[in-house]
């Protein structure tokens, strides 16, 4: 098994950079970045980190076909590639958080995603190439140069259809937010379908998946702000496949999470009123039974990012509209404290601020 870590795009530069070269030196398979929309530009940033490492891997995450052209994404990261020979991967997905962009979405996640994938790969073999897909148009263009180096196209999801698309297409296969056997197997049954559909096997895709992580040094201590939030966009995203899976995958949550889940895919909205917490524990045991409890608190959708007001807020039932969905769903984690010496050695800042975790897994049947 390897290990990545990512950037949500919250520190600042030099801290980033600080931390890319951090993670090469403690020997890290790769540094992925969050093309998370309104933080810091992810290729700015990765263009930085092609100019401070030599051997760590470097990767986009997650990169969708909607908010750029798939072309204008290939040049940049044709052009990354280019700066780090043989260590950048790119990931691809169908996209989310598109509330700030009226006009723009993820319609037919499947069919983009599949033309954005075969126009990309087109550029970067040198091809002139037009498209004229169902989401994806390109008139008789190529990149002005043929790269030198192709980066791996890996496709990020969580649900069966797209699962089964990577299966088919993609050279990797990033799995999004589980790490149980139980939630691997649920991704690798779609896969192995969209492999058989293409008659390939394991040995032609990586496989990884991306969980998040916080390293403590007390049990009662704060958790990061961008772990929380990314958990609670992991949940968010992953409610469809919780409210259908939920006891398969982790079979000791409470009716009241499941409830939840079950409502907020059903469409529900924030609304300001009396305060009324709503803290759902759930506790996910690994494959060693190891327990993490979680409890998630809600935000009104005009509070400011601030703990003092995640709990004053009501939530009621909405027909299913473009503005019935949780704007802000900030969990708070707790987990027993992890002492990492290696960490606290080398990095000048405290170890709480590690950002996400990405796993790239060796699991059975698959590849690094």
């Amino acid at each position: 098994m390897k290990l990545s870590i990512a950037s949500l795009g919250a520190e600042p530069g030099a801290r980033f950079i600080e931390q890319v070269k951090l993670a090469e030196r403690l020997g890290f398979h790769a540094f992925f970045h969050n093309d998370k929309k309104w933080a810091r530009d992810m290729f700015a940033r990765l263009g930085a980190a092609t100019q401070v490492t030599q051997r760590i891997g470097l990767g986009t995450s997650v990169v969708d076909p909607y908010t750029r052209h798939p072309a204008v994404t290939a040049q940049a990261c044709a052009t990354l590639a280019e700066l780090a020979p043989g260590r950048l991967r790119v990931v691809m997905g169908s996209g989310s958080h598109f509330e700030t962009l009226p006009g723009y979405g993820n319609p037919k996640p499947v069919a983009a995603l599949r033309e954005a994938a075969r126009l990309m790969q087109a550029l970067w073999a040198g091809e002139k190439i037009t498209l004229d897909g169902q989401v994806v148009k390109f008139r008789d263009g190529a990149l002005d140069w043929k790269p030198s180096q192709i980066p791996p196209l890996y496709i990020a999801s969580r649900g069966p259809q797209i699962l089964k698309l990577a299966g088919e297409i993609a050279d990797g296969i990033l799995i999004g937010s589980f790490a149980t056997a139980a939630g691997i197997e649920y991704a690798k049954q779609h896969i192995r379908s969209g492999l058989a559909a293409a008659k390939r096997d394991w040995a032609d895709i990586r496989m990884c998946s991306w969980i998040y992580m916080s390293v403590l040094d007390r049990r009662d201590e704060a958790v990061p702000e961008g772990i929380r939030r990314g958990v609670s966009f992991a949940f968010w995203s992953s409610r469809k496949v919780l409210s259908e899976m939920a006891d398969e995958l982790a079979p000791d949550i409470s009716d009241a999470f499941r409830k939840f889940i079950r409502e907020a895919h059903e469409s529900t909205r924030p609304t300001r009123g009396a305060p009324s917490p709503i803290s759902v524990p759930l506790t996910i045991n690994s494959e060693t039974h190891h327990a993490h409890p979680f409890s998630w608190k809600h935000a009104a959708p005009s509070s400011p990012h601030d703990e003092s007001k995640t709990s004053a807020c009501t939530w009621t039932k909405s027909s299913p509209t473009k503005h019935g969905r949780i704007r802000e769903a900030i969990p708070t984690l707790r987990h027993k404290a992890t002492k990492s010496r290696a960490l606290s050695s080398q990095s000048p800042k405290p170890r709480k601020r590690i950002l996400s975790l990405s796993v790239n897994s060796s699991l059975a049947g698959s590849r690094t």
